[in-house]
């Protein structure tokens, strides 16, 4: 009998995985790419701290480093743990228009309570984005923040609202939101 013939018994299925390199290396640029927005986001986030930090020394003039004291009255800076304190709702995602308008608002009422700075309101909401509404964030935020631009509180309402708020739900109940 061949080496290359089978046995009535034995199966064509090989045991061992199909590996495409094409598809791992797509994987891994895309791995790369994500790990890279992410830790851009990061850097801009500790450097925006670092300045209301040192812009916070008791004077109206910063700290020498030309930036002056941009951080108005009230807008400092607060942990996620506070935030967490009011307990926030998570999203994952719906497609019930009605509820993704109840946790925006109950979002913008947490943040309100809390006094959570303009700075900060972004990266508080998108923490209690889960599962599908997480990963839709992903990919968005890194279509907004491209060029290192941070992504205000107002691009965010935008698209949360085309995605799970779209305009003919919106023109139904009377209801123009944005």
């Amino acid at each position: 009998m061949s080496a290359n013939r089978r046995s009535p018994g034995q199966s064509s299925l090989s045991l061992e995985p199909a590996f495409d390199p094409t598809t791992l290396l797509e994987s891994m640029n895309a791995m790369a790419t994500a790990m890279h927005d992410s830790i851009a986001a990061t850097n801009r986030a500790v450097e925006r701290m670092e300045r209301q930090q040192g812009n916070d020394n008791g004077n109206s003039h910063g700290n020498g480093n030309g930036l002056g004291n941009s951080v108005p009255e009230g807008d400092r800076l607060m942990t996620l743990a506070s935030f967490l304190k009011v307990n926030p709702h998570n999203f994952s995602g719906t497609i019930n228009p009605t509820r993704a308008d109840d946790w925006f608002h109950a979002m913008e009422r947490a943040m309100q309570v809390q006094h959570v700075p303009r700075g900060q309101q972004v990266e508080f909401a998108t923490y209690m984005l889960k599962g599908d509404a997480q990963r839709w964030w992903q990919e968005v935020s890194q279509l907004l923040g491209q060029g290192g631009v941070d992504i205000t509180w107002a691009d965010f309402r935008t698209e949360f609202y085309k995605k799970y708020f779209p305009p003919s739900p919106r023109t139904a109940n009377g209801l123009e939101l944005l």
